[in-house]
């Protein structure tokens, strides 16, 4: 199951199309990867978005997506990327809370 984020934006037939054929076509191709390597290939990607984030302009980090707002009305910009929050953490921190609650006694 895919989640997106609360984004709200105009969106026509052939958008919606297009991005769940992508959803799709990326689900299939990657739902039988391994644990050990979708960690691995996780791990390898911080590196490189943390040089990428140094690497922006003041006018890149602050810029606007244009037509799409979070489902508060707050801009997209990337310092929001850093705001957004799930269940009252930082999106990722908060998923893996609900994550590890979940597992609490399923290890073998």
């Amino acid at each position: 199951m895919t989640k997106t984020l609360p984004i709200t934006q105009p969106r026509d037939e052939l958008t919606l199309l297009v991005n769940d054929a992508l959803n799709q076509s990326q689900y299939k191709k990657r739902k039988d990867i391994p644990y050990h390597q979708v960690y691995a290939e996780w791990e390898l990607s911080i590196e490189p978005v943390i040089e990428l984030l140094q690497s922006l302009t003041s006018e890149e980090w602050h810029h606007v997506c244009k037509g799409a707002t979070w489902h508060d009305g707050t801009l997209i910009t990337i310092p929001s990327l850093f705001e957004y929050t799930y269940n009252e953490e930082p999106h990722e921190l908060g998923h893996g809370k609900e994550i590890i609650k979940a597992l609490k006694g399923l290890e073998p």
